[in-house]
């Protein structure tokens, strides 16, 4: 039966490819009058979606007028709230994905293809989205509907809060029960760390009158404080989807570990300290963040891997930093709280000198990295940063540690 249904989607896909012929070839005949794009949003990742989305709303800001610009959603929605707001700002219709699928078939349709931001990491490589300022505001309906719920927790009107975004393994256990969960836990493992390790900075926040919600939907343990400003969302019964993206693009700035929600705030242009976050080649350059790794130590010697090593170790798997003879130590909180403080103080004084350059060995570093059998890993550095903050740095106590390594 498998295989029938199987044949009978594959048939019904031809026949309405077959149908769009015609509509594509009228797309192409007026192209000199009215150029019309096909694209796509992979709505199944925050991560991606959300930034992707911003991305294409800042090049047609910078492209004709007149062109048109048709989507469709590929998978199953993230989160419907993210959908509602983009077809508010995109023409996202089901039936254009036989029209792309067509064009793409049909020879000499590569004019007419609009890949999505996914193809390119979604990186915004040529800050397309700071240079134009675009973005994706909520209706009044939304916004009092998000502040009611804050407000429902002691928060009031101006009173600045902090998105606080750690992964751990609560995610992953929720998804992966029937699916190898063991083998995939254990190649995402790099990238958790203990919500313990952030209350330190969490209070040091709240105690300066910054609320602080920790995000998240399957998180493993509570955050461990009774701090009145310190608000544990992911186990809040009143979360919603609205809410997920809400907090995060409207708050003062966030805490992150590169989880995949974080993109939210990049995508609102919220300033952001990642912290534990791995690996630190792939920090994301075009933004205001500040970039705290967990620390690196060699596990045959015990000693601390130096900037340049630390930044050619370049893995998206556990299994390929113990191969590499690589221990992954995670920050401890008093490393944290100096991220947040540095984070915190720069937008206090509202620095925006061009802090690029006063790191300069770590730039420096991260432009050799390169592709080699040897380091499957790395990458060319053009190909993850192509424009690059004037604001975007790692942490300086974390940079002076590591030169003296």
């Amino acid at each position: 039966m498998n295989k029938v249904k199987s044949i009978i989607k594959r048939i019904a896909q031809y026949v309405l490819m077959i149908l769009c012929i015609p509509a594509v070839l009228i797309i192409r005949l007026i192209s000199p009058w009215k150029h019309v794009y096909l694209g796509y949003f992979d709505v199944r990742r925050i991560g991606h979606v959300t930034v992707d989305a911003m991305i294409e709303l800042g090049r047609r800001q910078e492209e004709k007028k007149s062109n048109v610009y048709w989507y469709y959603a590929l998978g199953k929605t993230c989160n419907e709230a993210w959908l509602n707001i983009m077809h508010r700002h995109f023409y996202i219709r089901p039936w254009v994905k036989w029209m792309d699928m067509c064009n793409r078939k049909i020879p000499g349709g590569e004019s007419h293809y609009r890949p999505p931001g996914r193809t390119t990491g979604s990186r915004d490589l040529t800050g397309v989205v700071e240079r134009t300022g675009v973005t994706m505001p909520f209706t009044k309906e939304e916004t009092n509907k998000a502040k009611s719920w804050l407000k429902s927790k002691g928060w009031k009107e101006g009173e600045k809060f902090v998105a606080l975004m750690v992964r751990d393994s609560g995610y992953l256990s929720a998804k992966t029960q029937s699916n190898n969960q063991s083998q995939i836990q254990k190649h995402h493992e790099y990238r958790n760390s203990d919500i313990a390790s952030y209350v330190k900075a969490a209070e040091w926040l709240a105690d300066r009158d910054v609320w602080v919600l920790r995000m998240g939907q399957k998180m493993l343990n509570r955050i461990p404080s009774d701090h009145p400003k310190i608000i544990d969302y992911a186990f809040e019964t009143g979360a919603s989807p609205l809410l997920d993206v809400w907090i995060i693009a409207n708050c003062h700035f966030g805490i992150a570990t590169l989880t995949g929600m974080d993109s939210i705030a990049v995508a609102y242009r919220r300033p952001i300290v990642f912290v534990n976050a791995m690996p630190i080649a792939h920090l994301i350059s075009w933004h205001n963040i500040i970039h705290v790794p967990k620390n690196m130590v060699y596990k045959s010697s015990g000693h601390p891997v130096p900037l340049k090593e630390h930044v050619a170790h370049y893995y998206f798997s556990t299994v390929d930093y113990e191969s590499n003879d690589i221990e992954l130590v995670d920050l401890t909180e008093d490393e944290i709280l100096s991220a947040v403080q540095e984070r915190y103080n720069s937008l206090l004084e509202d620095v925006e000198s061009s802090v690029v350059d006063t790191q300069e060995r770590f730039w420096n570093a991260l432009k050799q990295v390169k592709r080699d059998s040897a380091n499957r890993g790395c990458i060319v550095y053009d190909d993850l940063h192509g424009w690059i903050h004037p604001s975007a740095r790692v942490g300086q106590d974390w940079y002076d540690k590591s030169l003296m390594n």
